[in-house]
């Protein structure tokens, strides 16, 4: 497994070894720290103007950096990862992007801190646009009080190829065969709205029945693939609501630490999880999350 975890040194995440360790297994895996060093334009012309200035202030930028990053490659080497270090510049959400995707990454972990306006505005735009733009999986790390530890993951799914990747590759990416973790497999039923009010009440109680019965087997399926993989006992959990509020929901009122998705669900019913509700589901969830995206077809 190969990790991308981006460092923001202004405001770092405070227990970033620990957050990202229990949730990921990350002994002999490989881990690339990265700091982006994002200037404003405005801020380039003066810097610019000021004679030997600009190289010296690139280098105490470089050296801050380090000041954080070593020991936080230390932490991870502690805990058996095998890290290295980059320091680059440019937009940050198309760097981590560009990064993710050109050095194949499997996870690119997201770790926004939690006590500034900055950070909530990070965890909001940054957060949202590396679900979009990146490739593989976005863990989106939250801080919750009393997480410490992964006891429970939920799974949005949907019967689609994209939900069924996401389920495969999160469960092998977080090692569950190997670990006690309760898990459950949620798929949430809804009406559309336009076909709720407009069709006969008859019409709507019979689609909502056969979509309940359809929810009965994707939810089977995701079980044996879980089965297929060595993990048994997840629970499976049907629901009524719109996907995305129903994971959040459902995720807080059982303590989940964990919300695992697909991007790009196909289904009618499930509105694509690459826009809109991926993004509510990262912006909203009290508890970390992964959006787990189908490779490019080549």
């Amino acid at each position: 497994m190969k990790v991308l975890l981006p460092v923001d040194i202004a405001h770092p995440h405070e227990d970033l070894t620990e957050h990202v360790s229990w949730i990921l297994p990350l002994k002999d895996q490989e881990v690339k720290l990265v700091f982006i060093k994002e200037v404003l334009p405005s801020y380039e012309r003066l810097v610019a103007s000021m004679g030997d200035f600009p190289d010296d202030w690139s280098h105490q930028v470089d050296k801050k950096a380090h000041t954080y990053l070593d020991p936080l490659k230390r932490k991870l080497e502690a805990v058996g990862a095998k890290v290295s270090l980059e320091i680059a510049s440019g937009p940050p959400e198309h760097m981590i992007a560009t990064m993710a995707r050109d050095g194949n990454y499997d996870v690119t972990v997201v770790a926004p801190g939690q006590k500034h306006n900055i950070e909530k505005f990070f965890m909001g735009s940054t957060s949202s646009s590396l679900v979009k733009l990146a490739p593989g999986t976005i863990l989106v790390l939250r801080d919750h009080k009393g997480h410490e530890k992964l006891n429970h993951v939920v799974f949005g799914v949907d019967g689609s190829e994209e939900s069924n990747h996401a389920l495969t590759s999160a469960a092998k990416l977080l090692d569950l065969a190997n670990r006690q973790v309760k898990i459950t497999v949620l798929h949430a039923v809804s009406v559309p709205p336009m076909v709720a009010i407009f069709s006969p009440p008859e019409f709507g109680i019979a689609l909502e029945k056969n979509m309940e019965m359809e929810g009965e087997a994707t939810l089977a399926a995701a079980l044996k693939l879980l089965e297929d993989l060595g993990i048994k006992g997840a629970e499976p959990r049907l629901v009524q609501g719109e996907a995305a509020w129903e994971l959040i929901r459902y995720a807080e009122q059982s303590n989940a630490q964990l919300i695992v998705a697909g991007a790009g669900g196909q289904k009618f019913v499930e509105h694509a999880l690459m826009g809109s509700a991926a993004s509510r589901i990262v912006t909203h969830a009290k508890c970390s999350t992964a959006i787990v995206k189908m490779p490019h077809k080549k």
